[in-house]
C-alpha cells in the first residue's frame, strides 16, 4: 500500500469532514463516500497550489542551464 493509501486508510474520516465540512449543514451524507475517485480529487487539489512553482523552478533550471551551456547566445 502506498504512503497516501495509508494516510488516507488511517485519517479518513478525518480528511473527509475536512472536505465536506461546507456540505454538512446543507446536505445529509449516507454510505461511503471515501473511495478512489474522492481521493484523487483531494490530491489534485493539492497540486493545483504546487504546479505553478513547479513550472517556474523547471523553466528557471532548463533556461540557466541552457545559459551556461551557451546555447542562448546562439539564438
Amino acid at each position: 500500500m502506498h504512503h497516501a493509501g495509508i494516510c488516507f486508510y488511517q485519517d479518513g474520516k478525518e480528511i473527509l469532514s475536512f472536505v465536506t465540512q461546507q456540505f454538512e449543514s446543507t446536505f445529509q451524507i449516507e454510505g461511503q463516500v471515501l473511495n478512489g475517485n474522492l481521493i484523487c480529487f483531494i490530491v489534485l487539489q493539492t497540486l493545483i497550489v504546487q504546479m505553478p512553482l513547479l513550472v517556474a523552478l523547471v523553466t528557471g533550471d532548463l533556461i540557466s542551464g541552457e545559459t551556461a551551456q551557451g546555447t542562448v547566445r546562439f539564438y
